[in-house]
Protein backbone atom coordinates (compact mmCIF):
# COMPACT_ATOMS: atom_id res chain seq x y z
CA UNK A 1 0.00 0.00 0.00
CA UNK A 2 2.91 2.36 0.78
CA UNK A 3 4.15 1.53 -2.90
CA UNK A 4 0.63 2.81 -4.31
CA UNK A 5 0.65 5.86 -2.36
CA UNK A 6 4.10 6.89 -3.44
CA UNK A 7 2.74 6.40 -7.25
CA UNK A 8 -0.56 7.54 -6.45
CA UNK A 9 1.11 11.01 -5.26
CA UNK A 10 3.89 10.85 -8.05
CA UNK A 11 1.05 11.13 -10.64
CA UNK A 12 -0.84 13.90 -9.34
CA UNK A 13 2.43 15.91 -8.95
CA UNK A 14 2.79 15.22 -12.36
CA UNK A 15 -0.64 16.46 -13.66
CA UNK A 16 -0.10 19.44 -11.41
CA UNK A 17 3.26 20.68 -12.70
CA UNK A 18 2.43 24.35 -13.77
CA UNK A 19 2.58 24.94 -18.03
CA UNK A 20 2.20 28.76 -18.95
CA UNK A 21 -1.36 30.35 -19.11
CA UNK A 22 -2.79 29.48 -22.36
CA UNK A 23 -3.90 33.46 -22.25
CA UNK A 24 -0.22 34.25 -22.46
CA UNK A 25 0.25 32.75 -25.86
CA UNK A 26 -2.62 34.40 -27.36
CA UNK A 27 -2.39 37.48 -29.06
CA UNK A 28 -1.96 36.57 -33.07
CA UNK A 29 -2.34 33.15 -35.38
CA UNK A 30 1.32 32.23 -34.59
CA UNK A 31 0.40 32.52 -30.77
CA UNK A 32 -2.96 30.67 -30.93
CA UNK A 33 -1.00 28.16 -32.68
CA UNK A 34 1.22 27.89 -29.83
CA UNK A 35 -1.90 27.71 -26.80
CA UNK A 36 -3.33 24.95 -28.93
CA UNK A 37 0.07 22.91 -29.04
CA UNK A 38 -0.17 22.98 -25.04
CA UNK A 39 -3.55 22.31 -24.55
CA UNK A 40 -2.69 19.25 -26.92
CA UNK A 41 0.23 18.53 -24.65
CA UNK A 42 -1.68 19.12 -21.03
CA UNK A 43 -4.95 16.81 -22.95
CA UNK A 44 -1.96 13.57 -23.72
CA UNK A 45 -0.39 14.23 -19.96
CA UNK A 46 -4.04 13.63 -18.79
CA UNK A 47 -4.33 10.99 -20.55
CA UNK A 48 -1.18 9.51 -19.74
CA UNK A 49 -1.68 9.51 -15.82
CA UNK A 50 -4.95 8.14 -15.87
CA UNK A 51 -3.82 5.34 -17.80
CA UNK A 52 -0.83 4.44 -15.71
CA UNK A 53 -3.07 5.35 -12.58
CA UNK A 54 -5.44 2.50 -13.91
CA UNK A 55 -2.20 -0.31 -14.85
CA UNK A 56 -0.31 0.44 -11.78
CA UNK A 57 -2.88 1.21 -8.63
CA UNK A 58 -6.64 0.01 -9.93
CA UNK A 59 -5.39 -3.32 -11.69
CA UNK A 60 -3.36 -4.29 -8.90
CA UNK A 61 -5.79 -3.54 -6.55
CA UNK A 62 -8.06 -5.44 -8.59
CA UNK A 63 -5.87 -8.75 -8.52
CA UNK A 64 -6.05 -8.55 -4.90
CA UNK A 65 -9.81 -8.53 -4.55
CA UNK A 66 -10.61 -4.68 -4.22
CA UNK A 67 -10.10 -2.32 -7.18
CA UNK A 68 -12.13 1.03 -7.95
CA UNK A 69 -15.15 2.18 -6.92
CA UNK A 70 -17.53 4.94 -6.95
CA UNK A 71 -17.83 5.39 -3.51
CA UNK A 72 -14.40 4.33 -2.45
CA UNK A 73 -14.74 5.40 1.47
CA UNK A 74 -14.16 1.59 1.96
CA UNK A 75 -10.72 0.03 3.17
CA UNK A 76 -8.76 -1.01 0.41
CA UNK A 77 -10.69 0.76 -2.59
CA UNK A 78 -9.46 3.42 -4.61
CA UNK A 79 -11.81 6.61 -6.71
CA UNK A 80 -12.40 5.32 -10.34
CA UNK A 81 -9.60 6.38 -12.71
CA UNK A 82 -12.18 9.43 -13.68
CA UNK A 83 -12.58 10.60 -10.44
CA UNK A 84 -8.89 10.71 -9.82
CA UNK A 85 -8.15 13.11 -12.60
CA UNK A 86 -11.40 15.46 -11.46
CA UNK A 87 -10.06 15.74 -7.87
CA UNK A 88 -6.46 16.66 -9.38
CA UNK A 89 -8.54 19.10 -12.25
CA UNK A 90 -10.39 20.58 -8.82
CA UNK A 91 -6.72 21.08 -6.60
CA UNK A 92 -5.61 23.20 -10.42
CA UNK A 93 -9.13 25.32 -10.57
CA UNK A 94 -8.76 25.91 -6.90
CA UNK A 95 -5.32 27.69 -7.04
CA UNK A 96 -5.63 29.33 -10.15
CA UNK A 97 -8.75 30.42 -8.31
CA UNK A 98 -6.98 31.63 -5.18
CA UNK A 99 -5.25 34.31 -7.49
CA UNK A 100 -7.71 36.26 -8.98
CA UNK A 101 -5.51 39.26 -10.29
CA UNK A 102 -3.86 36.89 -12.53
CA UNK A 103 -4.76 34.79 -15.85
CA UNK A 104 -5.31 31.32 -15.06
CA UNK A 105 -2.76 28.61 -15.60
CA UNK A 106 -4.30 25.83 -17.68
CA UNK A 107 -7.05 23.74 -15.60
CA UNK A 108 -8.72 20.88 -17.15
CA UNK A 109 -12.34 18.96 -16.44
CA UNK A 110 -13.72 16.00 -17.73
CA UNK A 111 -17.30 16.57 -19.37
CA UNK A 112 -20.25 14.36 -20.89
CA UNK A 113 -23.27 14.00 -22.00
CA UNK A 114 -23.54 11.18 -19.94
CA UNK A 115 -22.02 11.81 -16.63
CA UNK A 116 -22.03 9.77 -14.26
CA UNK A 117 -20.62 12.70 -11.37
CA UNK A 118 -23.63 15.69 -11.25
CA UNK A 119 -20.87 17.88 -11.33
CA UNK A 120 -19.36 17.17 -14.41
CA UNK A 121 -22.13 17.59 -16.92
CA UNK A 122 -21.70 19.84 -19.51
CA UNK A 123 -21.64 23.46 -17.91
CA UNK A 124 -21.91 26.36 -20.61
CA UNK A 125 -22.31 27.11 -24.50
CA UNK A 126 -18.54 26.23 -25.15
CA UNK A 127 -19.02 22.58 -23.95
CA UNK A 128 -22.32 21.99 -24.97
CA UNK A 129 -21.17 22.87 -28.84
CA UNK A 130 -18.41 21.52 -28.22
CA UNK A 131 -20.11 17.94 -27.62
CA UNK A 132 -22.26 18.30 -30.87
CA UNK A 133 -19.08 18.90 -32.52
CA UNK A 134 -17.78 15.72 -31.21
CA UNK A 135 -20.92 13.79 -31.90
CA UNK A 136 -21.50 14.88 -35.45
CA UNK A 137 -17.46 13.37 -35.53
CA UNK A 138 -18.79 9.98 -34.43
CA UNK A 139 -21.88 10.25 -36.43
CA UNK A 140 -20.28 10.96 -40.30
CA UNK A 141 -17.92 8.17 -39.43
CA UNK A 142 -20.63 5.50 -38.68
CA UNK A 143 -22.24 6.43 -41.91
CA UNK A 144 -19.81 4.60 -44.03
CA UNK A 145 -17.87 2.51 -41.54
CA UNK A 146 -18.66 -0.48 -38.60
CA UNK A 147 -16.11 0.69 -35.87
CA UNK A 148 -15.00 4.08 -34.19
CA UNK A 149 -11.87 2.21 -33.69
CA UNK A 150 -9.55 4.33 -36.19
CA UNK A 151 -11.76 7.91 -35.71
CA UNK A 152 -8.92 10.38 -35.81
CA UNK A 153 -11.16 12.68 -33.38
CA UNK A 154 -10.27 16.69 -33.72
CA UNK A 155 -10.76 18.94 -31.24
CA UNK A 156 -13.10 21.35 -30.84
CA UNK A 157 -11.10 25.20 -30.24
CA UNK A 158 -12.46 28.50 -29.27
CA UNK A 159 -10.89 31.58 -28.48
CA UNK A 160 -12.41 33.37 -25.64
CA UNK A 161 -12.62 37.49 -24.11
CA UNK A 162 -12.49 37.20 -20.38
CA UNK A 163 -12.33 40.58 -17.83
CA UNK A 164 -8.62 39.49 -17.88
CA UNK A 165 -7.49 38.71 -21.24
CA UNK A 166 -8.26 36.06 -23.83
CA UNK A 167 -7.90 32.34 -22.74
CA UNK A 168 -7.95 29.25 -25.52
CA UNK A 169 -10.89 26.69 -24.14
CA UNK A 170 -10.06 23.27 -26.09
CA UNK A 171 -12.40 19.67 -25.86
CA UNK A 172 -11.47 16.49 -27.03
CA UNK A 173 -13.30 13.40 -27.35
CA UNK A 174 -13.20 11.04 -24.44
CA UNK A 175 -13.74 6.97 -25.82
CA UNK A 176 -14.19 3.83 -24.22
CA UNK A 177 -11.14 2.64 -24.89
CA UNK A 178 -11.43 -0.70 -23.50
CA UNK A 179 -13.90 -3.68 -22.36
CA UNK A 180 -13.03 -2.48 -19.29
CA UNK A 181 -14.03 0.89 -19.32
CA UNK A 182 -17.28 -0.18 -21.71
CA UNK A 183 -18.26 -2.74 -18.75
CA UNK A 184 -18.10 -0.17 -16.02
CA UNK A 185 -19.79 2.92 -17.66
CA UNK A 186 -22.72 0.26 -18.98
CA UNK A 187 -22.81 -1.08 -14.80
CA UNK A 188 -23.57 2.80 -13.96
CA UNK A 189 -25.98 3.07 -16.51
CA UNK A 190 -28.12 0.57 -15.07
CA UNK A 191 -28.30 1.31 -11.96
CA UNK A 192 -31.14 3.27 -10.51
CA UNK A 193 -29.63 6.17 -9.19
CA UNK A 194 -28.42 7.01 -12.77
CA UNK A 195 -31.52 5.81 -14.72
CA UNK A 196 -32.74 8.35 -12.32
CA UNK A 197 -31.03 11.08 -12.82
CA UNK A 198 -31.30 10.57 -17.09
CA UNK A 199 -34.94 10.71 -16.62
CA UNK A 200 -34.30 14.35 -14.81
CA UNK A 201 -32.03 15.48 -17.59
CA UNK A 202 -34.65 14.44 -20.29
CA UNK A 203 -33.05 11.11 -21.35
CA UNK A 204 -35.20 8.49 -21.14
CA UNK A 205 -33.43 5.48 -22.51
CA UNK A 206 -30.55 3.69 -21.15
CA UNK A 207 -27.19 4.26 -22.61
CA UNK A 208 -25.56 1.06 -24.07
CA UNK A 209 -22.01 2.01 -24.76
CA UNK A 210 -19.91 -0.10 -27.47
CA UNK A 211 -15.93 -0.18 -27.44
CA UNK A 212 -14.61 3.40 -29.09
CA UNK A 213 -17.84 5.03 -28.47
CA UNK A 214 -17.75 8.65 -27.36
CA UNK A 215 -18.26 8.55 -23.46
CA UNK A 216 -17.33 11.97 -22.72
CA UNK A 217 -14.41 14.75 -23.13
CA UNK A 218 -11.17 16.32 -21.60
CA UNK A 219 -12.07 20.10 -21.98
CA UNK A 220 -9.30 22.62 -21.11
Amino acid sequence: MILLKHTILTLCVLLSLPIVSLADTISDDEQTLRAIAIAATVEDLIRTVRLQYTRIVVNKLEKEGTGSALHFNKRGYVPLPAQFIRSIGNVKRGKSNSNSNSLPEHQFSLRSHWNINTSQGLQDAFERNGWKFLIAQQDRHMETEKSLRYLTWKPYIKVENTPSGKILRYMNADIASSISCVKCHNKYEKTKTIMSYRRINGTTRTKEFKLYDLVGSIAI
